[in-house]
């Protein structure tokens, strides 16, 4: 039982990768419509047999699954860091904001708040 659980530590890191996992994904996606070709052709091909079908499929299944996996073999380089890129970059100065127009300006001037000032109500 001890061998398992250190086969079982080992192997882990390995089985739930992001790498397993994306190809896992592939591989049920492409048996799902591998498995609905098979069933469309045993519907349209009665004279068949179910045996060709299926061994024609997986054929095509397993050729899709190697183009699929197999990549395109080139990888993103990474760019060399430069002292430009580790300092924050510059930003670039905002544009001049567009005068007000007087009809603007008339209408801050009306917002603007009421007087607060207090006031004795009762000396009149």
């Amino acid at each position: 039982m001890i061998f398992f659980g250190s086969l079982f530590r080992w192997l882990k890191p390995i089985v739930f990768s992001d790498a397993t996992r994306g190809a896992l994904r592939t591989i049920g996606k492409e048996a799902l419509r591998t498995g609905g070709r098979v069933l469309a052709d045993m519907a349209d091909n009665t004279d068949v047999s179910t045996r060709d079908i299926v061994s024609k499929q997986l054929g095509v299944a397993a050729k899709n699954l190697v183009t699929k996996m197999r990549g395109s073999g080139t990888r993103k380089r990474k760019r060399a860091a430069s002292a430009t890129s580790r300092k924050r970059r510059r930003i670039a100065p905002k544009q001049r904001t567009k005068r007000r127009t007087r009809a603007v300006r008339k209408k801050h001037q009306r917002r603007r708040k009421p007087d607060t000032t207090k006031r004795d109500i009762f000396s009149e």
